[in-house]
């Protein structure tokens, strides 16, 4: 009865009898049986996969929540070294005339599935001082003993299984997961946990990593080494019982952390912010100052080091220290979660998720998390390398690359069909169910080239974008334009109407990225039904925050021209006053009210 309090692990099935066990050689292990494909797993005991996988989800073998893109973590729950770390590449065959490249690490798992393989056992002889710790019982014969051991287990022992690292490789390559930004997200949170955590990490179940309803969570017993608490003391804090056998803790608190420039790491080297690096760096504000150092400004009571970042889309938050940084993020991630999966909002706001996903790195591996994320500097430019800026160092800048395994990566879209595309029903299981719809334009690109004097820009691909930069053919009467277009570099599977067209804009505007329309019918005039209102008051108010204008004020109130306002003030580098004219900076609500940023328009 008791071990009914322990939740499964997200993204396995344990039937009754399922034992604690964390090794594959166990049977009934709570690790043993993935989630089958197609469906998503994450209620306490299944003895089949809980829901259907949903509509426009794909859900692969191991599945634990596609509307957070959560698998089942196979690979870091049981600390395999990162598939990625295998340079050698095999020629496999499929069937018929196909064939395939392979890692050992694939080529491994690739044979675990074999029907054969499953039905055969290797026998070996063991000394007691080889043993492990799922059979320490044996020791006590103190002769050699025989094992058997079926071969595909030994084969998927060695063997990431839902595959989640090749996921988020995928992901990171059509630009729906960006891990650089994650990773600075999680590099602040985690420093600000080092300098000022006053609780003991939590002390998760054994199975599923939450708080138990009853009791202790004994994870560390079970999962031995995967977690580094802080210190002792707050390591025997969470249970004092754990203390004999074997807690991992280090050596306490840190809030200066060293410069570095060849490594970003969880505890080193300069965090770059918003004004530096504004797509990856966009949740953490200059004001951070690269978080090297925290200082308590608290005169009595808990730790307050004033932590600066990006909550959500809307809005910048100062928190005191990481216990309530951590309690305002769980609290909303959930009202957002819930929101998600009850259809009234289209996804969980970016910086909620990364936030959230960041404290529940921190909670399950401590200080073990500084093994897995990091990165380093590179000559070289991949889809894992990003180029980050320094403006307050002279506008230095450096290549970085993601050194350390992907699977600790945590990204919302990663199960969801591409931008363009869906699925027929329910239960998919694979990115091939997922079929364009021919609804929604996902990509514009502007056949007029740009001026002599002018340098094309590179068109925005994000949801939401409006292309207001490019350039107008102006035609008087009766002239003709003709352009030419080269599409000999298009893949000879892309045809025109189904994958791509071509459009006249004429005395109007194309409507934002991915904006789902209905056409006029002559009763009714066009309009579109996607995305939801508060996304669209989204866009506009990012529209607000991104573009602003210069203003100039008289005393009395009245709009001066800025040129006379500069040459009066002669200075337009900052806002400031100067006698009887005041130069500041706005949104430009005009320039953003006149994108059709709402259905309405």
């Amino acid at each position: 009865e008791n071990s009914l309090k322990y939740p499964c692990p997200a993204g396995f099935i344990c039937g009754f009898g399922t034992t604690p066990d964390t090794k594959l050689e166990a049977p009934s292990g709570q690790l043993s049986h993935l989630c089958d494909e197609g469906r998503y797993c994450n209620r306490m005991i299944s003895e089949v996969g809980n829901e259907v996988c949903p509509r426009n989800y794909i859900c692969p073998t191991g599945t634990a929540d596609p509307f957070e893109g959560r698998l089942a973590n196979d690979g870091l729950l049981r600390m395999l070294p990162s598939p990625f770390s295998d340079e050698s590449i095999h020629l496999h065959y499929l069937h018929g005339e196909n064939f395939g490249f392979y890692c050992d690490h694939e080529m491994k798992c690739a044979a675990s599935t074999k029907p054969s393989l499953k039905k055969r056992f290797q026998t070996s002889w063991k000394l007691p001082d080889e043993t492990d710790s799922i059979l320490e019982y044996l020791t006590r014969q103190q002769k050699p003993f025989s094992i058997s051991m079926n071969e595909a287990t030994q084969l998927e022992a060695t063997c990431e299984r839902d595959k989640k690292s090749h996921f988020i490789q995928q992901a990171i390559n059509r630009n729906d997961c960006n891990c650089h930004s994650k990773f600075l997200i999680l590099a602040a949170i985690y420093r600000l946990w080092k300098c000022t955590s006053i609780n003991p990490l939590d002390d998760l179940g054994l199975g599923e990593p939450t708080v138990p309803s009853m009791g202790n969570g004994k994870r560390d017993f079970w999962y031995s080494d995967s977690r580094v608490h802080l210190d002792r003391q707050s390591a025997t804090a969470m249970d004092p019982s754990m203390e004999p056998f074997g807690l991992n803790w280090g050596e306490g608190k840190v809030c200066k952390f060293l410069p570095s420039n060849n490594k970003i790491s969880l505890t080193q080297g300069r965090i770059p912010h918003s004004r530096d690096s504004p797509i990856h760096a966009r949740g953490i504000p200059s004001e951070s100052k690269g978080y090297l150092e925290f200082e308590d400004v608290a005169e009595t009571g808990n730790v307050d080091v004033r932590f600066p970042i990006r909550f959500t889309w809307q809005s910048f938050l100062v928190f005191a220290n990481y216990f309530e940084l951590k309690t305002s993020a769980v609290d909303e991630f959930k009202r957002e979660r819930d929101a998600v999966a009850a259809g009234k909002r289209s996804n969980i706001d970016p910086f909620v998720f990364d936030i959230f996903k960041s404290i529940q790195l921190i909670e399950q591996y401590g200080e073990k998390l500084e093994q897995f994320a990091y990165l380093e500097a590179t000559n070289t430019s991949s889809s894992l390398s990003i180029e980050l800026s320094y403006v307050d160092a002279k506008n230095s800048s450096a290549l970085y690359a993601l050194a350390g395994r992907l699977d600790w990566c945590e990204c919302e879209n990663i199960l969801k069909c591409p931008n363009g595309t869906a699925t027929s029903g329910v239960g998919a299981k694979g990115m091939n169910d997922c079929v364009s719809t021919n609804e929604e334009v996902i990509h514009r690109i502007s056949l007029i080239p740009p001026p002599p004097d002018e340098i094309a820009k590179p068109m925005s691909t994000g949801e939401g974008s409006i292309d207001t930069d490019s350039s107008r053919l102006v035609l008087k009467p009766f002239e003709t334009g003709i352009l030419t277009v080269d599409l000999s570099m298009l893949p000879n599977n892309i045809t025109y109407n189904d994958h791509y067209r071509i459009s006249i804009y004429d005395g109007c505007q194309p409507c934002p990225l991915r904006y789902k329309c209905n056409a006029s019918n002559g009763h009714q005039p066009k309009t579109c039904f996607n995305p939801p209102l508060e996304r669209q008051y989204e866009f506009l108010n990012g529209c607000l925050k991104k573009n602003r204008k210069m203003v100039c004020l008289r005393d009395d109130g009245t709009h001066e021209d800025i040129q006379k306002c500069y040459s009066k003030t002669n200075n337009s580098s900052s806002a400031r006053s100067s006698g009887s004219l005041l130069l500041f900076s706005e949104p430009d609500l005009e320039k953003c009210l006149s994108r059709p940023y709402f259905c309405s328009d």
